[in-house]
Formats: structure tokens, sequence, C-alpha cells
């Protein structure tokens, strides 16, 4: 179980994406595996965002939305009190980005990596959780 960052979303689903083939293994084999992932609330702005500004098409970016909603992949965690609370400590003490800064605050939380390809998450967030990207994740499921 993980929780994945809306960049690692963005490369499995969009094939013109420059990790979308490392990150499409990466998820294939977490799937055959059983896992189950974990999102915060912001995750579906994040993609709707994203789908949006790479392809230009409204319909694409709901579209995008509603099929994580389908797939039922995803856990998602709603933003209470507590995950704000962690997530203005994780913003504060590692200077993220606010939504960068949720993602890492889940993580923490469950106690689960983060998969990411966002360079300020992978270059900070090891200080709290396990932080990877997919090609890592890869990796390492190969060899296990």
């Amino acid at each position: 179980m993980r929780v994945v960052d809306a960049s690692a979303w963005v490369s499995l689903s969009l094939v013109r994406d420059a990790n979308h083939q490392v990150t499409r293994q990466w998820f294939e084999l977490d799937i055959a595996s059983g896992s189950l992932f974990y999102a915060p609330s912001i995750f579906l702005v994040e993609i709707a965002a994203a789908f949006r500004r790479r392809t230009g098409s409204a319909e694409t970016a709901a579209a995008a939305v509603t099929q994580i909603d389908r797939d039922n992949l995803f856990e998602i965690y709603e933003m209470d009190s507590v995950l704000i609370d962690r997530s203005v400590e994780v913003a504060s003490g590692l200077g993220l980005r606010a939504a960068d800064a949720v993602y890492v605050a889940l993580a923490a939380m469950l106690g689960v990596p983060l998969i990411t390809w966002d360079t300020e998450q992978l270059s900070r967030a090891g200080r709290i959780v396990d932080v990877t990207t997919p090609a890592e994740a890869l990796a390492s499921q190969q060899t296990d």
C-alpha cells in the first residue's frame, strides 16, 4: 500500500508523458500483487487540473477523475483537521508546496511509502517518509 502523488498518476495515464512506460510497468506489477493506493482528496483536483492543462480538454479532465472513481483502486482521504494539521507541519518543516505537503503528511500518518515524480517531494520528504519514483519502485519489485 502506498500514497500515490498526482505526478505519478498523470505519468501513468498520459501515453505522451516521458515517464509513462516505466510508471505503467510499476503500476501493473503493483496491481498484480493486490496493492491498494491511497491519496488525499486534493488528488482528484490535481488530476483534473493536470489533464486539462496537458490535453486542453475539460471533458478529458472530467473523464480522468470519473475513471479513478470507477476503477476503485484508491482509498481517498478527506482533508480533515488531523490531516490539515499534519500537512501544515510538513509544509513549514520541509518547505514544500501546499499540495505536496498533503501527500507527504498522508504517507507519514499512514506509515506507507510515497510514490512520486515530483522533485521537491523526492528531495525533501525522505526525512519523514519513504519516498520513491515509480522507476525505483519497479526496480525494487523486480529484485524481490
